[in-house]
């Protein structure tokens, strides 16, 4: 990984991305091994990733924040092999909006997605648990209607096998989290195969999260 210290384009552009491309689970346990889950400043400052790289990401976050004050997501993104992501302070274990960033195989394959995270462990947080039983308590009784919610905020869920059953509504009752550690996640992927207008340009990027959030709140799920 470069140590170059040098701002690039204010952009996700490919530099971005390859940066993100770099990061393996050797060079993190490696460089950050106390840490649970690294954050890209502990990569900064090891010099894994490069300066532009998080001012990026805090250009992002304040750009979210400028158009929408409750948008307030840490800028210090949490850091996985080829994978960061982020939520707003003080939702960890949480109900929570959540952006993420995934560097595929091949430039074409490289993404962003956001929209409503339930990082469901109920040794962190019971309280964690207790949101995405409500959720799902409002899925079953209404299922229709969050149906079209997910077709509005864009139809992509994680983890993958969520998508193999359809529609949605059926696969949450169908899919039921291990409590003990489980991640679920509904709303916009965006692949530069399809989307490098709004990726590469951050105006409209902030736009099109924005809109995504404001329909959560909205539907209120």
């Amino acid at each position: 990984m470069s140590t170059q210290q040098e701002v690039y384009a204010m952009e996700f552009d490919n530099d971005f991305f390859d940066e993100l491309r770099g990061i393996n689970q050797s060079d993190l346990g490696a460089t950050i091994p106390d840490s649970i889950r690294p954050k890209v400043s502990e990569l900064d400052s090891a010099g894994l990733v490069t300066k532009g790289f998080s001012v990026l990401l805090e250009k992002l976050t304040k750009k979210l924040y400028a158009k929408k004050k409750t948008l307030t997501f840490n800028a210090d993104f949490i850091v996985y092999p080829r994978h960061i992501c982020t939520f707003p302070y003080g939702l960890a274990f949480r109900r929570q909006l959540n952006v993420g960033f995934y560097a595929g195989d091949t430039h074409e394959d490289d993404c962003i997605r956001f929209g409503l995270g339930f990082p469901i462990n109920k040794n962190f947080s019971q309280k964690g648990v207790d949101e995405y039983t409500d959720f799902l308590v409002k899925v079953v009784s209404a299922p229709q209607s969050f149906d079209e919610f997910f077709d509005k905020v864009g139809s992509y869920a994680e983890p993958d096998e969520m998508s193999v059953v359809s529609p949605m509504s059926l696969s949450i009752r169908q899919h039921t989290p291990d409590f003990e550690d489980d991640w679920r996640f509904f709303g916009r992927l965006l692949t530069y195969r399809n989307d490098a207008d709004i990726i590469c340009n951050m105006d409209n990027l902030v736009v099109e999260m924005v809109r995504i959030f404001d329909l959560i709140s909205t539907c209120r799920y």
